[in-house]
């Protein structure tokens, strides 16, 4: 009888599958297929602190999902997010940001700065008018594609936007086990691709534990709670935007709704405004 299998797109599930300090090697192959370095880079894989602790007193502090150095000091951030929200883009930009300032120490020069890399990994669509599922961003001049830097660069991977058939592309198949849900995909999958046969069987190793089963059950009554709590922030919004009236306060039920992810033809129905009026609105969030 085939097992229910933990996804492994949920974060936890994630990092036990590609954080594992003893064995790196599905990460390496991970990171191969959506980064181009040399494979020497991948000699000398370092787990290192995924905190960025702010500098002053009252900054931000940011908390990445994995964090690693490869063999010549380049900073490698893999983020995984399935809700969508609407700062996303800025938060991924402000993390990547942090990598690099973070390297400079009091009195060093700004020649010690070495790369950082942020992959982006999300169950949503992000960026609007695009079809790629995997696309790189780089410090360059818009008009002659001449790059400023080359130590700012930003991976993003849109999981809702993989073809249902196979590409071609080496990522695609790592993909598609992070989308798998069921034990009859990993086998699937296994079966065409030998070389996910480590990563698939730490998946179903992984599902069948115990502990990481109630462990699933918090993380996937987080995420309700977390969508209740939008639901309900939303309705007292709208509420309070009929009551007094007033455009902005439909308009902020409205985002919120969009952000929790609730479809176009709701919202509307809600909020009190117009199709092409949501429409706006959320064109006005991706921007």
């Amino acid at each position: 009888m085939k097992q229910e299998i933990i996804p492994p797109k949920y974060d936890f599930m994630f990092k036990r599958i590609f954080g594992d300090r003893g064995n790196t090697r599905a990460l390496v192959d991970f990171l191969k297929a959506v980064l181009d370095l040399p494979d020497e880079e991948y000699k000398a894989l370092i787990f290192v602190d995924p905190n960025l602790y702010p500098r002053y007193w009252g900054g931000k502090r940011f908390v990445l999902d994995l964090k690693l150095e490869t063999h010549s000091g380049k900073v490698i951030d893999i983020e995984i997010q399935l809700s969508d929200t609407y700062e996303m883009k800025e938060r991924i930009v402000a993390y990547e940001s942090r990598m690099i300032s973070d390297q400079l120490g009091e009195g060093e020069t700004y020649r010690v700065l070495t790369k950082a890399i942020t992959i982006l990994i999300v169950d949503f669509t992000l960026i609007e008018n695009a079809d790629d599922y995997h696309q790189k961003f780089m410090i360059r001049n818009e008009s002659a594609s001449v790059i400023l830097s080359n130590i700012f660069e930003i991976h993003t991977i849109e999981l809702t936007k993989i073809p249902s058939a196979e590409d071609g592309n080496i990522l695609w198949r790592w993909l598609k086990l992070l989308k798998a849900t069921r034990e009859e995909e990993l086998d699937m999958l296994q079966q065409h691709y030998p070389d996910l046969q480590e990563p698939i069987v730490r998946i179903k190793e992984l599902s069948a534990d115990e502990l990481m089963r109630e462990e699933r059950l918090a993380y996937e009554k987080a995420r309700r709670d977390e969508a209740a709590r939008l639901y309900y922030a939303t309705h007292n919004g709208e509420a309070r935007g009929r009551v007094e009236g007033r455009a902005e306060g439909k308009a902020e039920v409205a985002r919120a709704m969009l952000k929790a992810g609730m479809p176009i033809s709701q919202v509307a129905e809600l909020s009190g405004l117009a199709v092409e009026e949501i429409e706006a609105l959320k064109e006005q969030r991706h921007q």
